[in-house]
Formats: C-alpha cells, structure tokens, sequence
C-alpha cells in the first residue's frame, strides 16, 4: 500500500471511532432519570474520549486539529500499521454502535471516513479532528456531481471517497443532529442501549486504552518527536476541558528531555533539585521510617571504575562537586519522573549525598494500597521453596511482559537501564497479606544514564548462579 492511502486509512479509522464514542456519549447523556449513575458513566466515557482523542496528536498539526498528512506519509509503515491496528481493536469494540451510529446520528453520517456518504476532496477540503459546520460535503449538497440511486451514492472523479466497512445506507438530510429517540428504536438495537451492555462496552474501551500505553513511546519514536531536526514536541499538548485534561505523551515527552539534558524550565525541575535534596542525617531518620524504600548509588571517581572496582578513600576525596551535581539531580529527576508517570517505579520521596561513602541515598514511599510489610525481590520468590511465593505460569509471563515494556519505554525514550536482574524487580504485600503480583516495580537503576551518558555509579556483585 502506498503511503498516501496507508496514511489515510489510519486517519478513516481513527475518525471512525472517535465519532462513534462521542455517539455513545451524547447516547448516555440524551436518558432521562438516573443522574447518579448516569453522570458517573458520562464522566468515565468522557475520560476515554479524550484519551482517544490524545492519540490523535501523533498526527495532527500545530494548530491543534487539522490532519497533517504531510507528515503521516513520512512514517514508516509498519508504525502506521500499528496504529491502524491498534485502532481497529478498539472499532471492533465500538462496531455495534457504529451501525446504529449510521441510522440515528447526523454527526456520524457526516464525519465518519467509512460511512458510504462522506466524501473528501484532497484539493479542496483539509481533515480535521473535531469538524466543523459545512467542512465536507455529504448527501444532496449541490456543489457535488453525485448521484443517490437506491441509497448508494455515485460518485464521480474529482471526489476521493474512504471506501470501508458498509454502514446503514441512509439518505442524508439538513435535519438537525438531535438523536434519535431511544423508544422510537427497533426491539433489535434497543438492548445496545441498556446498561449493562454500556458499562461492558466501556470495561473494554478502558482496557484497551490501558493496552495502547506501553505503545506510545516507541511510536514517538517512529512518528519523529524525538527528531532533533524537527523538534515537533510542542504538538503533543492535553485535551479534555476545564474539568478533565489528559496528555498521554507527558511522561515519555519528559523523560526524553531529561536524556538530552532539556529540563522543561519549569518550578517543578527547581523543586526536584532543591526540596528532594535533604541532609545526610535527614535521610538516614526518614530511612528508618515505615513505608520508605532505601536505595544506595556509590559514585566512581573516574569511568576507570566502571568494571566493579571499589573506590579508595583518597579516590572518594577526588569527587569534585560538579560530578555529584550531575550525577545526582539527574537520577533524581529521572526516578521523580517515572514515578509520577506510571513507568513501574516507586514514588520517589528525596535523595541525599553522604560524603564519607561517596554514595547517594535515595529514598522512595510505598505504593498506594499496600501493607508495610517489605516488599520483596523476584529473585526471592525464585529462590523460595514456599509454595505460596511461586510463580503460576501466567503470571511469570505477564511479570516478564510488564518489566520488557517498562524497560521498552525507558529505552524508547533516552534512557538506559543496564542489568535488569531478577534483584531489581520487586513486589510489595497488599493489606490482606497477599503479595501483589499483579505490579512489579523497578528499582535499582544505578545504571540508568541517557544513552549517550557515561555510568559513574559502582555496580553491585551480581550473583551468577542466580541471575
């Protein structure tokens, strides 16, 4: 396929959806009674819309709305591939309701890519997210030399029409965009309509949304955000409204800028600096806390010491206060990013610089959720002949999937983290005693540097029977 029509098709199927989920929405909020309940689902579609809607920066221009195609057919295929993909999950999720969208609801006659009655012209007209008023024609406009025969609509060469799945053929008329009354349905659509069915719907619209993150960093990547050359970061800006805003590119947008030395230049970098930095002391009264993680990074002197040697003292005298500026802030900045972006690291808390070890403390809190009992490694459970710590095989294969994808992301986004082992992985105990292996984290990232940095942290011993 060529680029042209790859990139087009993705922009049909997005648009496919994105019109069929806003159909569900004004659908939930056209019932009358049940305002509690009612209210809640209008809130919870209404986060995953927009979600949905984020996705859609990938490919749209500065202004905010309009398609660039220009730069879809500069992507590589199999980029657009996976998206298209990817989205045509979620159009088997909404597909029920796209063709009842066909019959009940203006906007989607009009707006929708793979409905029989949409028309584009690649002169004239410019693909927009959210459309507005008279943007393409559709029906019996008169400016266009169709013809409508049997409900199907005969188009003639100057028009590009999306050719998709067929959708109720519908003649298009100027009425207004009220929906359809629900009790004016046939018997044979009304049960889409029921809650149960909504809720369903939404279970797996949610689902999928949760599946599309550990996507985004690498299709940044392909899609060029992190090109130096064309630097098209500030495209990748929040949707919502007053109440809702969501960004799903923030925290992979972040991290790329703290791997190419590009903090954001705002309080928030002042404060990870100067208010996560305490004293010595401080550090080692927090430690004893319950609920705080402890992790230790000694610094090298020189590179030389990258291969495991061990610092002398006269070694450790020789750390110059630049080097510490460097090294420390920057794992903090990083390990405070990740932790408030859901990349499987711990909630960062503050770091200290003890001189007399040559060794950063850094501190983290518990998750939310979980009991204070301390958590343990992957490498203990591997070791355990307690039959309550083993591994179903699921489960081992869903650990190793979530710790590759957050290693992925981290990777896709800058960064290095160097001899992930079975130590680095841990689980913490939920209130009822159980161990939560539904949420390995990552810790020990004495190795994480951006990938053209340079490792100054000692590296443990690693055990190579085990590991």
């Amino acid at each position: 396929m060529d680029p042209a029509s790859l990139a087009l098709g993705v922009v049909a199927i997005f648009k496919d959806t994105y019109v069929t989920a806003k159909f569900i929405k004004k659908t939930i909020q056209s019932i009358n009674g049940y305002q509690a309940e009612q209210s809640s689902l209008v809130m919870r579609y209404t986060v995953q819309i927009y979600r949905l809607k984020n996705l859609s920066r990938l490919f749209r221009a500065a202004d905010g709305n309009t398609v660039d195609l220009r730069l879809l057919e500069t992507v590589p295929g199999e980029y657009l591939n996976t998206v298209r993909e990817v989205l045509a999950q979620l159009q088997r999720v909404l597909s029920k309701y796209a063709t009842h969208a066909a019959y009940l609801d203006d906007d989607y006659r009009r707006f929708s890519p793979l409905n029989p009655h949409f028309h584009f012209d690649p002169v004239r007209d410019t693909l927009e997210i959210d459309d507005t008023d008279g943007k393409y024609q559709t029906g019996n406009s008169e400016n266009t030399s169709e013809e409508v025969t049997d409900g199907r609509v005969t188009t003639k060469s100057k028009w590009w029409p999306f050719r998709g799945i067929g959708r109720m053929s519908t003649k298009i008329t100027n009425s207004s965009r009220r929906l359809v009354s629900l009790k004016s349905l046939p018997q044979g659509m009304q049960w889409a309509f029921q809650k149960s069915a909504l809720q369903e719907t939404l279970r797996e619209f949610e689902e999928w949304n949760k599946d599309l993150e550990h996507l985004i960093a690498p299709l940044l990547v392909g899609f060029g955000f992190y090109d130096e050359n064309r630097n098209p970061q500030d495209r990748l800006r929040a949707d919502g409204d007053e109440n809702i805003k969501v960004n799903i590119f923030q925290g992979h947008v972040d991290l790329n800028k703290l791997a190419n030395n590009q903090p954001s230049g705002t309080l928030q970098d002042s404060r990870i600096v100067n208010d996560d930095f305490i004293s010595c002391n401080t550090a080692k009264e927090k430690a004893s806390e319950a609920r705080v993680f402890l992790e230790l990074k000694q610094i090298a002197a020189s590179p030389k010491h990258e291969g495991g040697a061990t610092t002398s003292a006269s070694d450790r005298s020789n750390i110059t206060r630049p080097m510490q500026e460097l090294y420390g802030p920057q794992l903090a900045r990083l390990l405070r990013t990740a932790g408030e972006h859901s990349f499987r690291t711990l909630p960062f808390n503050s770091y200290a610089w003890d001189g007399e070890k040559a060794q950063y403390i850094y501190l983290f809190d518990y998750p939310q959720g979980t009991s204070d009992r301390k958590p343990k490694s992957l490498n203990d459970f591997i070791l355990s002949s307690e039959p309550r710590y083993k591994l179903e095989l699921r489960q081992r294969f869903f650990v190793a999937q979530t710790v590759a994808r957050a290693i992925g992301a981290f990777h896709s986004d800058g960064w290095l983290h160097k001899s992930i082992r079975a130590h680095a992985v841990k689980f913490f105990f939920l209130l009822d005693g159980t161990c939560d292996f539904v949420n390995p984290y990552l810790t020990d990232f004495e190795f994480s540097r951006p990938l053209a940095g340079i490792t100054r942290l000692l590296p443990q011993a690693v055990d190579v029977d085990h590991e």
